[in-house]
Parts: C-alpha cells; sequence; structure tokens
C-alpha cells in the first residue's frame, strides 16, 4: 500500500513525555480570586463540573472552605453531586498551613461521604518571608503541623508553596521534604507571579525530580500564572522536564493576568499527541464559563473564539476554495490553519472585505446556500471593495435583493 503523504513538514520537536500528564482545574477556585470575574451560582458550579468530567480533566479544585459558611455548603453540594452522579473527576480544596483552614475540609469530605485532596500553601520566596517576618523554623513547624493534621484526619495532601519559582533552593527542600516526611502524597510548584520562563521552569522541575521527588511515589504538579504570557510555553516545557500534573482555568482567568487557560493547555497538547481527549464539548465549557463568570471570549481568541478559524484575505480564501474543489476536507481544515479546527467541531470560514477576492465571495455564499453566480458574486466583490468593513449577512442579501431586481 502506498503510503499517504503527510499534509505539511513538521519542523516542531515532538515533546518528550514520560509519564501520563493529568489536568487540574482551579477555575472554581483559583480563577475566582479574580477581580472581574463573578462568583457562579451553585447550579453553575454543577454545570462547570459537569463539563469538566466531559472533556476527561482528572481533577477540580471546588473551592476555599474555611473562606466561610457559604464557601463551605458549596463544597459540601459539589461534592455530593460527584458522588451521586458517580463522577470520575477528583476534588480538592485550598487551605492555608493553619488547622482552622483545615477542619472545614475535613467535615466537607465527611458530610458529603467524599474523599477531598487538601491543597496545602504556604509562601516560601525571600520577598514573601520579610513581608510576613517568617523565620524559617516558623515555616517548618506550619508545614508540619498542617500536613500532619490532615493526614491523621484521612485527607490526602498536595502541598504547595506559593511563589515557588523565585525561592532558594534550600528552603524549598527544607519545606517540602518536611511536607513528604508528614504524608504529603502530591507536591506542587507554583509560579505565583508568572515570573518563569521555559528555561527556568526547565531547571526548577528537574530540581524537584532529581533532589525532592527523587525515587519516592510523590507526585508533581505545576501551577503557572501569566503575568509574562509565557504560561503554555512553560507547560510544555514542565512537562518534558517531568511534572505529572498541571493546573489550569477557563479562559485563563484569575488574579492579575489570570492562570494558564486549561482549555488552550488541552488543544496543544493534543496537537502534540500527548492527550487524545475528545474536545468537541470545548467550546461549550469556555461559552459556558464565559457567561457564568461574566468574562467574554475575545473574537480572536486561539481556537474558541468566533473569528479563530475566520479570513478576510484573498490569497487565503482562494487556497481554501481550491481545497474544497478538490473535495478534501482535510486540506480545507489544515491549509490556512496551525490547529486542526476540527477537534473542536469546527471548519474554517470566510468573511468578505476590501482585502478579499471572488473566492471569499464564492465560499461565503455557499455558507449562506446561496449560489454563486457570476454577475453576483463580481458586485458583492464591488461592495465590498469600497466598504471600509466586513460584509454582514445583510448587506450581502441587499446585493443579492439588487441584483434579482435588475
Amino acid at each position: 500500500m502506498k503510503k499517504k503523504k503527510e499534509l505539511f513538514y513538521d519542523w516542531n520537536r515532538k515533546l518528550v513525555n514520560h509519564q501520563k500528564i493529568e489536568f487540574h482545574d482551579e477555575t472554581l477556585r483559583d480563577g475566582l480570586q479574580a477581580s472581574y470575574v463573578r462568583n457562579p451560582t451553585i447550579d453553575q458550579k454543577v454545570v462547570l463540573l459537569r463539563l469538566m468530567e466531559d472533556l476527561k480533566i482528572h481533577s477540580a479544585n471546588i473551592g476555599f472552605p474555611g473562606a466561610g459558611a457559604r464557601h463551605k455548603e458549596d463544597v459540601v453540594a459539589l461534592a455530593k453531586i460527584k458522588r451521586e452522579n458517580r463522577l470520575n473527576i477528583k476534588l480538592t480544596c485550598a487551605s492555608r498551613t493553619y488547622i482552622e483552614d483545615i477542619i472545614p475540609i475535613i467535615e466537607a469530605s465527611q458530610s458529603s461521604g467524599v474523599a477531598i485532596e487538601a491543597g496545602i500553601f504556604l509562601g516560601s520566596s525571600e520577598i514573601r518571608r520579610l513581608v510576613e517576618k517568617w523565620s524559617l523554623k516558623e515555616m517548618g513547624k506550619m508545614v508540619r503541623d498542617s500536613v500532619s493534621f490532615a493526614v491523621k484526619n484521612n485527607l490526602p495532601v498536595m502541598f504547595v508553596t506559593e511563589d515557588t519559582t523565585r525561592a532558594h533552593p534550600s528552603t524549598l527542600r527544607y519545606l517540602y521534604n518536611i511536607a513528604i516526611d508528614k504524608g504529603a502524597k502530591r507536591i506542587c510548584i507554583a509560579d505565583t507571579v508568572g515570573y518563569a520562563t521555559p528555561k527556568s521552569t526547565e531547571n526548577i522541575v528537574r530540581f524537584f525530580v532529581e533532589k525532592i521527588v527523587k525515587d519516592s511515589e510523590v507526585n508533581l504538579d505545576w501551577h503557572a500564572h501569566r503575568d509574562r504570557n509565557l504560561e503554555i510555553a512553560n507547560c510544555l516545557t514542565a512537562i518534558e522536564a517531568g511534572v505529572n500534573r498541571i493546573h489550569g482555568t477557563a479562559l485563563g482567568v484569575g488574579e492579575r493576568s489570570g492562570n494558564v487557560p486549561i482549555d488552550l493547555l488541552l488543544v496543544n497538547l493534543r496537537v502534540e499527541g500527548i492527550v487524545k481527549n475528545n474536545l468537541t464539548t470545548l467550546p461549550e465549557y469556555v461559552r459556558y464559563a464565559s457567561v457564568v463568570l461574566g468574562v467574554p471570549v475575545p473574537v480572536n481568541y486561539p481556537v474558541i473564539g468566533d473569528e479563530a478559524y475566520t479570513t478576510g484575505s484573498g490569497i487565503h480564501a482562494a487556497a481554501q476554495l481550491k481545497a474544497e474543489e478538490l473535495g478534501r476536507d482535510d486540506l480545507v481544515a489544515r491549509v490556512y490553519s496551525g490547529v486542526d479546527p476540527r477537534i473542536v467541531g469546527r471548519m474554517p470560514e470566510v468573511e468578505v472585505g476590501s482585502m478579499s477576492g471572488k473566492a471569499n465571495v464564492i465560499l461565503k455564499l455557499r455558507q449562506m446556500k446561496i449560489k454563486p453566480t457570476r454577475n453576483l458574486v463580481k458586485k458583492i466583490l464591488e461592495t465590498a471593495k469600497a466598504s471600509n468593513n466586513i460584509l454582514s449577512n445583510e448587506e450581502i442579501r441587499a446585493v443579492l435583493t439588487r441584483v434579482k431586481t435588475k
């Protein structure tokens, strides 16, 4: 059998993945710390949790029950939904290294009958220590007491140091060794202020793999922010360097510039061949999150945005038209698309404007289920060339009406 010719030469060095990668959704906790988002109702949170389940996201942080009665009630309700509907997604709750933060997680776990991981966090960088006036010994005691208490009360523990990527290696070894010694089965590197670059990400993850995790069965997470807009690149690097689980939020929501967009992370890892998740429900997840959080999806947002696969260029549309006439959906999908739109249930689209050519008009009319006659194409193109905007469907139909009445 003749080998099928590749559509393009791939200069990307394929991502090397040494272990199964899991995804942890922080939309309902870290994402809600943003000043610009609304806190969803419990019913809306349930829908988001179900959408995460559909995408095969492995775990979700469902809140900070130590923040008050309402937060604890929501955590219990979500945990009961998981149990009653036999959802596979695992649950986590955030906690400072304070016993009073951990007790509500224990109570929520007991009342719902669901195991809830305690994500216990403590600042670790020198700048944070100076602000808080913490000694290293005091920090060690906070880690020791909190992790021990959670483990003794049957909570699985993920220990997190805030601002890990700006902390001294000796501080990190000291704190994480205590957490692991006291029973934490998962530890997390947090790029809390989005300071890391791909190179520093590689350095710190390898440090953790070689000096802290070593040959143990402790799992390693990566939690990043997007202050420098390097969050996806850092995630790809962290995966190759040896982390097991990546954190993110819908649309990258979170305080300041936000977190890792878990939707785009899923797409990138699907393109890289690292995961095979069915992403056809990804647009629904993003758009629902957009509505309930009150965060608009930019029209040019990668993969999901309304215009992510749309062109007004005559050159691009001409190539798409030729691909369509060959009867090859794969060519239509990829000729001017870096990400195959079919993985999220879409196909490229065209619009008609001043930079357009005949191919744009023909394809647009076909999309509108209108026969593209020579005269109609000519008149629409003339109208487009004289306009400063992309023609709306109504403007195109108005040209059609004028052509018919002559």
